[in-house]
């Protein structure tokens, strides 16, 4: 596979994978495999982030907990960086990947999406540094609009940044969903992760459904 972005052949580079991870389903890993073999990063980072636009139904540290035990049986090397949750409701992008410049500065760095937040990135704060700092790797799924997608990434390749388009054909997951019917969409969860669900009585548990 060619290489993409500023990836080179010595495993250096850091994907750094966002999101509420609420809960943290196969579609999220999925995406991080095809980061993985987009670029062959030598770490691929998820981080947990605590949104200020919503209240949620499990704590940081159970969505920690989750993500830590949905990528534990990965062949390649993700670790959980909880610094977007210590930095509370108001870290946003650009802080954390200045901080990130700073812990990995022989790294390049890459920002991992789905084509849906891709298409929403112009609004972020301060976007175009985030970026220079981090080339953009975007999942395709099934059902995407190709041209409305190719025609941002133009416009953001004209302010400079380097816009990395996967084909990741992967159908979309919402963890809402999962959320109110886990016990239908329970393959969409790694088995590690759904008995931790159960285990702990997260989102209600699809009591209802159990009594049918």
């Amino acid at each position: 596979m060619s290489s993409m972005g500023r990836n080179d052949d010595n495993k250096k580079g850091i994907v750094l994978f966002g999101g509420t991870f609420n809960p943290i389903h196969q579609g999220h890993i999925r995406l991080c495999c095809s980061a993985w073999n987009a670029v062959h990063p030598r770490l691929v980072i998820l981080m947990p982030t605590q949104p200020f636009y919503k209240e949620l139904d499990t704590d940081a540290a159970q969505r920690i907990e989750m993500c830590q035990k949905a990528v534990e049986d990965l062949p390649f090397p993700v670790a959980v960086d909880g610094y977007e949750i210590q930095q509370g409701s108001t870290c946003r992008t650009y802080d954390t990947l200045c901080a990130m410049k700073e812990k990995f500065p022989d790294d390049p760095l890459y920002l991992l999406m789905g084509s849906d937040t891709f298409l929403s990135f112009s609004y972020w704060y301060r976007w175009q540094e985030c970026g220079r700092m981090a080339d953009l790797l975007v999942g395709m799924r099934k059902g995407d609009d190709r041209e409305q997608i190719e025609m941002v990434k133009c416009l953001m390749e004209e302010e400079g940044l380097t816009v990395n388009l996967m084909d990741h054909k992967a159908d979309a997951i919402s963890s809402h969903d999962i959320r109110q019917h886990q016990e239908k969409q329970k393959d969409e969860l790694a088995p590690a992760v759904y008995a931790y669900i159960r285990e702990h009585h997260l989102y209600g548990n699809d009591r209802s459904e159990e009594r049918r």
